[in-house]
């Protein structure tokens, strides 16, 4: 289930919001950039990313866990500064494919506040690079920007609300219909 994040459950005069994705597959060794144009002094803002691990680990029965950290991918280098995400959360998905060899998926969402690096208002364009390249997902699959600003020319208040989590949905899963539908 997604959670309100208090971080980013915020009340103000002329307060906004920015987002922006990327993908992230195949980032490997390079280097991926995100821009986002932000309309004012920055309040917050929080990079998301998210993938899948194939197989996933387990615990000795059929559940998947995270048995380690940082996991895998829970290491980027966000515009040149190495961030460690906090989990965001994470699901199993059961490989009921045709073509399965039994190796379920543990999708899985990071979360880091990025605040101190995102401080202009205007067009930005930020540089995302693996922060860990021998500890990797299956796959990387991509990751959103959130700024949270202030619009000083905009008197009135606003309350913005942001829910984090993972609810992962894969379009290609038949037979878990929840596989297929996000909150």
């Amino acid at each position: 289930a997604l959670v309100p994040n208090p971080v980013l459950t915020r009340d103000g005069e002329g307060l906004n919001f920015a987002a922006e994705g990327i993908g992230l597959e195949g980032l490997g060794a390079g280097t991926a950039n995100i821009s986002i144009n932000i309309g004012g002094p920055v309040q917050a803002a929080y990079l998301y990313w998210a993938g899948r691990t194939r197989p996933c680990d387990t615990n000795g029965t059929v559940q998947c866990i995270i048995p380690f950290e940082p996991y895998e991918d829970q290491e980027l280098i966000f515009d040149g500064n190495p961030i460690t995400g906090d989990i965001a959360g994470f699901e199993s998905q059961l490989d009921t494919s045709l073509l399965s060899t039994d190796q379920d998926i543990n999708n899985i969402g990071y979360l880091a506040d990025v605040t101190a690096f995102v401080t202009g208002a205007g067009l930005q364009t930020f540089t995302i690079e693996d922060g860990d390249p021998g500890n990797n997902l299956f796959r990387l699959n991509g990751a959103a920007l959130i700024v949270l600003y202030r619009d000083l020319s905009d008197r009135v208040s606003y309350r913005v609300m942001v829910y984090d989590g993972l609810d992962f949905a894969f379009g290609r899963n038949d037979q878990i219909p929840e596989a297929r539908i996000t909150t």
